[in-house]
C-alpha cells in the first residue's frame, strides 16, 4: 500500500518512515498538513497517518479535505495525538477518521492498524472498480449506440463493437463471427488478433463462439487445455452470441493475452449489452439492404400497406379529399378523429393507399395499438423502417431523412407524450407525410385535425324508396356485410324499413352496423330491431380477425374509457342520465350538485366537457330549434348508463 505521512516532528516521522517500510509498504512523507494535501492530490494514498496537532493546516482538517476529495478510492485515516479524552476522539472520528494512534508509537500497533487498513482499502477499491466500470460500460453502450446509428457498413459497425468491447473488458483483441443457417457454422468475418498470435487465438475466439452460440448465452474460456507454443498458456477468451428479436446473427468472441487474466460473469454480462446493441445494428443494415436489392430490381411493393379484407363504403368523397391533402408540397400532418367504431383506420389505409402510387418512396403503416408506453412509439417506427430500435430519434431522422414518403400511424391515443416527436420529425423531414388516427387530437402546431363522421343513415320520416334506401351509405354497408355473413341476404320491400330502422338506432356508426349485420345468419332485420333496446348484448362476437379491441362494441368504447382519469369517468357515467342532449348549465347541475349553476365558473364546466369532447366521447350538435347542444353517440351513452349503474 501507499502510505502518507503527514508529521511535522523530524524524529517521529522518520521513525515512522522506518517502521512502514519494514512492514512493507511504500512511503510519502510530508512535514506539515498543507505538504501532506499536495502529495495527496498529485499521488494519492491508501493509507494516511496524520499528527493532529501541526502548524497551518491540522490533521483534523486534512482529514476533512482528503474525504471530500473528488474522485478517489477510499482512503484509510490514522490520526496520531497525545491527547487521550473522549472529546478529542469523537471530533476526529466526526472529521473522517478510521482509528487512533498514541504516542509513543509501537511498531506491533501500526503493524496492526495497517492490516485493518488494508483490508478496508481493498474492499473499497473493489466497490470503487465496479462503480467506474458502470460508469465506462454506459459510456461505452452509448458511444456504439451513436456510431451505429451513424454508420451504414456493416464493416464499420463490426470494427467500432470490436473496439468497444476490447476496451470495456480489458482484452487484447477480438473476432466477429456471422451465423450460417443453412450450415449451422460460424465464419469469422472481423478480427482484431495479431499475425503473431493467429493461430492460437483463432482456435480459442472459434471455441468460445461455438459454444456461446449452442447455449445461446455467454461461454467463458479461461485457460487452454492444451499447451500452446513456446511453453505458453493459451489465451483466456470469451464469446457471447449476437442475437436481435430471437434471430441469430452470429457471436462476438474477446481474447486477452495478458497473464492470469480470467473473464468473469460479470464480464459476459456487460458483452452481452454490446452485443444486444451490435445485432440489432446488424439485423438493421441486412435489411435495409434487403430492401434496396428489392428496390433496385423492381421486385418490392410500392408501399407497405396491409390489405383490407373488406370494402370501403359510403367514403369515396373523404377518400379523395385527405389523397388530395396529402399530395400537396412540404410536411402534412393529418390526424384523423372521432369516436370508437366510427372507421378511421379504414379511411386512412384507403387515403394512404391512393396517395402512396404517387410518392416515390410509397407508404409505411406502424399499428400502435400494441404499445404500452410513449416511449416505445419511435423504436417502434424506426422498426418498421429497418432501422436499429435502439437509434433513437436521431437515427430516424436519418432513416426518413431524403425520402418522399407516407407515414400511417394508428390508433395514437393512449400514447399521446409522443407526439412532440412527432412533431421534430415533421421538422426534420420536411417531404414527410403523416396520417395518424387518434381519439384524441396530438395538439401539435403542424396538425390538421380531420374529424370522421358516423355514415349518413336514412330518414325515416317520409316513405321509403327502396332503390334511394340502397344508395344510403349506411344500409349499402349493412346489406353488403349482411350478405358476407348470409349469401342469400338482399334488401327488398319487406325488410328495408327495418334495416333502415337498425342503422338510425346504430347512428351509422360502421362497427355498429358491421357487427349487427353479421347477425343476419341467425336473426332476421325485423328480430335485430327488437332486440336493439340493449344494443352491447347484440353487437358481440364479430369476426376473429378484427382488432382485439373490435370484437365487441362494448370493447371498442371500454378502450377509450379506460384511457379517462377518475374525474372524466365519472362524468360520462353521470351524463347518460340525458336521453337528448344536455348545455353547460345541465352539466354544472350534475358535476356540482352541491353549487347552482351560477356560482359554478363557466371555465370549470367547459374543461370537464372538453375533455369528453377531445376524446371522442361526446360532440356538439347545433339546430335551429335547440341551439347547441352536446350529445353522445347513442352506444356509448348505453355503455355510460352500464358503467353508472355497476358503480352504483
Amino acid at each position: 500500500m501507499r502510505v502518507l505521512i503527514a508529521e511535522d516532528s523530524a524524529v517521529e516521522r522518520l521513525m515512522l518512515e522506518r517502521f512502514v517500510r519494514e512492514l512493507g509498504h511504500e512511503c510519502l512523507m510530508a512535514e506539515d498538513g498543507a505538504r501532506a494535501w499536495e502529495l495527496f492530490q498529485a499521488h494519492g494514498a491508501e493509507v494516511l497517518i496524520s499528527d493532529w496537532m501541526m502548524p497551518g493546516l491540522d490533521g483534523a482538517e486534512l482529514c476533512r479535505r482528503v474525504r471530500a476529495h473528488p474522485g478517489a478510492p477510499y482512503t484509510y485515516v490514522i490520526l496520531l495525538t497525545v491527547l487521550d479524552d473522549e472529546e478529542h476522539t469523537r471530533y476526529g472520528m466526526q472529521a473522517g477518521a478510521d482509528d487512533y494512534l498514541r504516542k509513543p508509537l509501537r511498531i506491533e500497533d501500526l503493524e496492526m492498524r495497517l492490516i485493518a487498513a488494508e483490508r478496508v482499502s481493498y474492499l473499497h477499491r473493489q466497490l470503487w472498480d465496479r462503480d467506474t466500470r458502470r460508469e465506462h460500460t454506459h459510456d461505452a453502450l452509448l458511444r456504439l449506440a451513436q456510431q451505429i446509428a451513424a454508420l451504414n457498413d456493416a464493416e464499420q459497425l463490426e470494427t467500432a463493437l470490436l473496439a468497444e468491447a476490447t476496451v470495456l473488458l480489458d482484452g487484447s483483441a477480438g473476432v466477429v463471427s456471422t451465423w450460417d443457417e443453412e450450415l449451422a457454422s460460424l465464419t469469422a468475418v472481423r478480427s482484431t488478433i495479431p499475425d503473431t498470435r493467429g493461430e492460437i487465438a483463432m482456435q480459442a475466439a472459434q471455441r468460445v463462439g461455438s459454444r456461446a452460440v449452442q447455449r445461446r448465452g455467454p461461454a467463458i474460456l479461461n485457460s487452454s487445455p492444451q499447451p500452446a507454443a513456446r511453453g505458453t498458456i493459451g489465451p483466456a477468451a470469451l464469446a457471447v452470441p449476437l442475437i436481435h428479436e430471437d434471430k441469430l446473427v452470429g457471436a462476438l468472441a474477446i481474447i486477452s493475452f495478458a497473464p492470469g487474466k480470467r473473464f468473469t460473469p460479470d464480464d459476459a454480462q456487460l458483452l452481452l449489452r454490446l452485443a444486444a446493441i451490435g445485432a440489432a445494428g446488424l439485423v438493421g443494415l441486412d435489411r435495409a439492404r434487403t430492401a434496396r436489392d428489392a428496390d433496385e430490381s423492381g421486385s418490392s411493393e410500392p408501399y407497405r400497406l396491409p390489405a383490407m379484407p373488406t370494402t370501403l363504403i359510403g367514403r369515396d368523397a373523404e377518400v379523395e379529399r385527405l389523397s388530395s391533402d396529402l399530395l400537396r408540397s412540404g410536411a402534412i400532418l393529418l390526424t384523423l378523429t372521432g369516436p370508437a367504431g366510427v372507421g378511421k383506420t379504414r379511411l386512412a389505409l384507403a387515403a394512404a393507399a391512393r396517395a402512396a402510387d404517387q410518392l416515390a418512396d410509397g407508404a409505411v403503416f406502424v399499428d400502435l395499438a400494441r404499445l404500452e408506453r410513449p416511449a416505445q412509439v419511435v423504436p417502434a417506427i424506426a422498426e418498421a423502417f429497418g432501422a436499429p430500435a435502439e437509434s433513437g430519434l436521431e437515427g430516424l431522422q436519418r432513416a426518413i431523412a431524403g425520402r418522399q414518403l407516407l407515414l400511417v400511424l394508428d390508433t395514437f391515443e393512449h400514447v399521446l407524450g409522443a407526439a412532440s416527436e412527432l412533431g421534430q420529425l415533421l421538422t426534420s423531414c420536411p417531404s414527410l407525410k403523416l396520417v395518424v388516427t387518434s381519439r384524441a387530437a396530438l395538439r401539435l402546431r403542424a396538425e390538421h385535425v380531420v374529424p370522421v363522421a358516423p355514415l349518413a343513415v336514412p330518414d325515416l320520416a317520409g316513405r321509403l324508396d327502396l332503390a334511394e334506401l340502397g344508395r344510403s351509405p349506411a344500409v349499402a354497408l349493412f346489406a353488403d356485410r349482411a350478405r358476407a355473413a348470409l349469401p342469400s341476404f338482399n334488401l327488398t320491400d319487406a325488410n328495408a324499413r327495418a334495416v333502415a330502422e337498425i342503422c338510425a338506432r346504430l347512428e351509422g356508426l360502421p362497427l355498429a352496423i358491421e357487427l349487427a349485420a353479421a347477425r343476419t345468419n341467425v336473426l332476421t332485420p325485423h328480430a335485430m330491431q327488437a332486440r336493439l333496446e340493449h344494443p352491447l348484448e347484440l353487437l358481440a362476437a364479430g369476426e376473429r380477425d378484427r382488432p382485439p379491441r373490435h370484437h365487441t362494441l362494448r370493447e371498442a368504447i371500454g378502450w377509450s374509457y379506460a384511457l379517462l382519469d377518475t374525474d372524466a369517468r365519472r362524468l360520462l357515467r353521470q351524463l347518460a342520465v340525458f336521453a337528448g342532449g344536455f348545455t353547460l348549465e345541465a352539466v354544472a347541475t350534475v358535476v356540482f350538485p352541491a353549487e347552482s349553476a351560477r356560482e359554478v365558473e363557466e371555465d370549470r364546466v367547459l374543461e370537464s366537457v372538453s375533455g369528453l369532447l377531445e376524446n371522442s366521447l361526446v360532440y356538439r350538435a347545433t339546430s335551429p330549434v335547440e341551439g347547441s347542444r352536446f350529445r353522445m353517440l347513442e352506444t356509448i351513452r348505453d355503455y355510460a348508463r352500464e358503467q353508472l349503474e355497476q358503480s352504483g
